[in-house]
């Protein structure tokens, strides 16, 4: 079975970043709303919508581009990785696509 070609398929997530406690999720907020205010070296911008709920941070991002997402969130966890107290940023992927199947005949 091959892998479907993801160019070009929207994607979306709906992520936490997981906290030691409510002051550190503050922080990871913070870091999180600067991203949404500039764009990167390769001009991407962040339109992430977010909100603190006791020890973690929970947003929605999404892009046109599967591969896009996936850089988003990996610039998300290249932000907050290093501050003390984050645990853990989960982002689980929501695909638009055809799904799969599967024939017998040929």
């Amino acid at each position: 079975m091959q892998r479907q070609n993801v160019m070009g398929i929207f994607a979306q997530t709906d992520f936490t970043v997981i906290c030691e406690n409510k002051t550190v999720a503050k922080k990871v907020l913070k870091i999180l709303e600067d991203l949404t205010t500039k764009s990167d070296t390769n001009g991407n911008t962040f339109g992430l919508s977010m909100k603190v709920y006791d020890n973690q941070v929970e947003g929605t991002e999404s892009s046109q581009r599967y591969q896009n997402l996936e850089y988003r969130c990996e610039k998300m966890w290249e932000a907050v990785k290093d501050i003390k107290g984050v645990i853990e940023l989960s982002c689980p992927f929501m695909v638009e696509g055809d799904g799969q199947y599967f024939s017998n005949e040929e």
